[in-house]
């Protein structure tokens, strides 16, 4: 590891050495498409630190790249919204040249215009967006011209061209016969008419809003219009539009759309600063909604009318309009607004009545965010001596425990520890018992100033329900003692370190080990805080859910950040076996960490910058020094010469790579055929929206076929993925871990699965064969090495897994029903007992034998 401390290396003004060598591993890339991808990746870094002729240059190589790429297209599009970000007029404005598609193109100049007039190069912006109009004229007729047009015309309205974008929208209107079905020229003239009111051309805006055949759509611009007409001064010319679309709104057929159209004239009136028309106009609306027949129509629409009135300070308006709708409607959401209402106009006690005659079940399913709303409306209420009895009366069930909860953590903010743990007791749902008793043992925690003060936390702990919850409360009380009586927090840290290495969930003994690294370091003791703090992270890696995974570092890190943990930051980064994750999470932890020292900052980004260099994925590894000179940047930094040392042997390094693998024997079939194994996990997050990726991939590539594998229910899918990472040489921590997509020449895990990255690798494995015909054949040795790594946990962890997944709710609810059975067909006592230790008995047996 190069010596910390050296002197900045000094940089001629248009150099940086990070992205240069980030550069230099771009272009190693082997397909085209894919190394043009990168180099945009370091062009655009480029020129968001200063360097703009370096990325002009790096954009003019990517697009060479490009000359004979089949989907050259998508990239072009890739690489214009990366100079339009970039503010690289020039190479955007060459890229537009070469697409092919009109359309594209229009929509990449008419941007770039509007860019070089804000930069003060107005001869410059009429010539691009001249080149717009050249490039729409080689559309053909129909909606693609109008959608160009539109955008020129548009263009043309901010440059401050009235003549040319008059002819512009004239193009385009005079495209919209030739589009067909009624319905989509109706909706291509409605954008038309909204674009030429944001552009501030209201005469065309109201003048094409006439010709709308929508009565509704009619009404609505035209309020957008006189809102328009107000900001610029022309009060008189707005009234007078907003009277005519309450006239038009009155005059309306139906009902329901009336008063709709009446709520927008009121909404523009308030909007435009008469609030006495505006009341006038709810007025109106609220005496049309009254004459809906559809009550689904009605309460949708009283509770706009509710939200205008709110809006215009009318707040027992605002009541009158929910009270007015039928039962139903109270018994459902519009009850939690009239309470909201009634609690904000200080009428607690009108606003708990409401609550009373709102449907339970409705409550029950409201969510956590409105029971504590509903909660806190109970406590100004009633107040905080109401008396547990009052408070147990309450239903439903998840409303009671709500305002119980919030009792709790009141009392305890007023010290009342002894109450506020009775209250917490009494509620009924078990997790949400431990959250309220642990914010009750939090609020003695942060006002404890002797260890005296810690024993009503203490108390807490007795009356835990959850087991993980007792661990959390324990760990947080050994970190408080070790904070207020340092002489005896270090056996019951020791005590607590014995069991929070038998926690078997791998993300809480993360957490568990994180705070019992800020325990030891706060009683002093440096070794055991570096220990904790390299287990933590440890756990957080053998997380299987690649997604959760990462979560779980992430806050890792953020509970380590600031100047004083920097050195638990760094041990803990040396656990992380994933380079990707140690970058990130080493320059957030820069991010989060206030106050460091130039020093500090240099350790951490040389740290990350050695990891850096150390990825084997040419393409992930330029990402992410890409991601590092910004950091450099950022926190006023140069490379030392030891860093520099090793950036030049990182880049001689790559350079001497063989070449590249002669391509696989193609797959039988299509040559354009794209194969892939994906790995997933049942309730991931990330899971589901790379799944979402995958419809989009395929309409890019017709040949597409994904086999998908569950790693939670199939041992077959363990071992094929085993497998398949065995011969790919995937890093032990990236293994079994979903989600995971796989060619058959590379892979992507977690946060790597991205739609670009996605369509690199599908590119690559055009004709290869799939990973699971492949690699397939290697699973016996998959399944030996998979054998020999659960060996390792010994026969008590078998055990005691046999027995914890034996007891399962689906096995309560079975042997439930079976003894429910016996005794309703007449079976003694001791009959029912016999089957159930047998049945539970074999339930354990099998669970057991499965496990070993």
């Amino acid at each position: 590891m190069p010596a910390r401390g050296d002197e900045p290396t000094a940089l001629a003004p248009n150099e940086d050495q990070i992205l240069d060598a980030a550069l230099a591993a771009a272009r190693l890339v082997s397909p085209p498409h894919s190394r043009a991808s990168a180099v945009i990746d370091v062009a655009e870094a480029y020129a968001g630190l200063g360097f703009r002729r370096k990325a002009e240059d790096a954009i003019e190589e990517a697009l060479a790249d490009l000359a004979d790429v089949p989907t050259a297209e998508h990239m072009l599009v890739l690489a214009a919204e990366a100079c339009l970000r970039s503010e690289l007029h020039g190479p955007a404005r060459r890229i537009a040249a070469r697409m092919t598609g009109p359309g594209r193109a229009v929509r990449v100049l008419c941007p770039v215009a509007l860019a070089l007039r804000k930069a003060g190069r107005p001869e410059d912006a009429l010539a691009t967006a001249a080149e717009a109009e050249a490039r729409a004229a080689e559309l053909g007729e129909g909606k693609g011209a109008v959608h160009a047009w539109t955008a020129i015309a548009k263009a043309y309205a901010r440059l401050g061209e009235p003549e040319r974008f008059r002819a512009a929208l004239e193009r385009a209107l005079a495209q919209l016969p030739h589009v067909p079905g009624e319905a989509e020229r109706r909706f291509l003239l409605e954008n038309i008419a909204e674009m030429c009111a944001m552009v501030g051309r209201l005469d065309e805006a109201l003048n094409l809003a006439g010709a709308l055949a929508d009565d509704s759509k009619k009404v609505k611009l035209t309020c957008l219009i006189a809102e328009s007409f107000a900001q610029g001064g022309d009060d008189d010319r707005a009234l007078a539009l907003l009277e005519s679309a309450g006239h038009e709104a009155d005059l309306m057929a139906a009902p329901h759309l009336s008063a709709q159209a009446l709520l927008w004239v009121a909404e523009s009136y308030h909007a435009t600063g008469h609030v006495g028309l505006a009341e006038q106009m709810l007025a109106r609306a609220e005496r049309m909604t009254e004459s809906v027949e559809n009550e689904r129509h009605a309460a949708d629409l009283r509770g706009e009318l509710s939200a205008v009135y709110e809006l215009v300070g009318d707040l027992s308006a605002a009541e009158r309009v929910v009270e007015r709708g039928s039962p139903e409607d109270l018994r459902t959401g519009q009850a939690l607004r009239l309470m909201r209402l009634q609690a904000k106009r200080g009428d607690h006690e009108a606003a708990v009545a409401t609550i009373a005659r709102a449907d339970p079940g409705y409550l029950s399913l409201s969510g956590k965010a409105n029971l504590r709303g509903i909660a806190e409306v109970y406590y100004e209420a009633w107040g905080k001596d109401a008396g547990l009895g009052r408070l147990t009366d309450l239903q439903p069930r998840e409303l009671r425990d709500a305002v119980l909860a919030h009792y709790a953590a009141a009392l305890a903010g007023d010290e009342d520890y002894r109450t506020a743990t009775r209250l917490a007791q009494a509620v009924e749902f078990e997790v949400t018992k431990d959250e309220a008793l642990m914010a009750v043992a939090d609020a003695c925690l942060a006002a404890a100033r002797s260890e005296a003060d810690l024993q009503p936390a203490r108390e807490v702990l007795d009356v835990m329900v959850g087991r993980l919850d007792q661990l959390r409360l324990r760990v947080k009380l050994a970190s408080r003692l070790a904070e207020l009586a340092p002489e005896g927090a270090r056996a019951t840290l020791e005590a607590l370190r014995r069991d929070v290495e038998e926690e078997r969930v791998h993300s809480a003994r993360a957490e568990l080990l994180c705070e019992l690294a800020l325990a030891y370091r706060a009683l002093g003791d440096a070794p055991a805080a570096r220990w904790a703090a390299a287990a933590s992270l440890a756990a957080a890696m053998k997380v299987s859910c690649a997604s959760c995974r990462d979560d779980v570092i992430e806050d890792l890190f953020e509970r380590l950040a600031g100047a004083e943990k920097v050195e638990l930051a760094l041990v803990a980064a040396e656990q992380v076996q994933i380079p990707r994750l140690r970058v990130e999470n080493l320059i957030r932890f820069l991010e989060l960490s206030k106050n460091l020292t130039a020093e500090q900052k240099a350790v951490l980004l040389q740290e990350a910058l050695e990891s850096a260099v150390e990825v084997a994925d040419i393409v992930q590894g330029s990402r992410l020094l890409v991601q590092v000179a910004s950091a450099y940047r950022d926190a006023g930094l140069r490379v030392t010469e030891a860093e520099a040392g090793m950036l030049r042997e990182h880049a001689a390094c790559l350079a001497a790579r063989p070449e590249p693998e002669a391509p696989l024997p193609a797959a039988p079939g299509r040559p354009n055929e794209v194969r892939l194994v994906y790995f997933d996990r049942p309730g991931c997050d990330l899971c589901d929206a790379v799944k979402e990726q995958f419809s989009a991939l395929g309409r890019r590539f017709p040949g597409l076929a994904i086999e998908t594998y569950d790693l939670s229910r199939s041992e077959t899918a363990t071992v094929l993925n085993e497998a398949i990472c065995e011969a790919l040489s995937v890093p032990e921590q990236q293994r079994l871990v979903a989600p995971a997509v796989f060619s058959a020449r590379r892979w992507l895990v977690g946060e790597e699965i991205t739609p670009e990255a996605l369509a690199e690798l599908a590119e690559e494995a055009r004709a290869m064969p799939s990973p699971a015909a492949l690699f397939g054949p290697g699973q016996w040795h998959a399944r030996s090495r998979l054998m020999d790594r659960y060996q390792d946990l010994g026969l008590l962890v078998v055990v005691s897994a046999g027995l914890l997944d034996g007891l399962n709710p689906c096995a309560f609810s079975v042997i439930i029903f079976f003894l429910s059975y016996l005794a309703y067909v007449g079976r003694t006592r001791r009959q029912i007992a016999t089957a159930g230790i047998m049945f539970t008995g074999a339930v354990f047996v099998t669970y057991l034998a499965l496990g070993l």
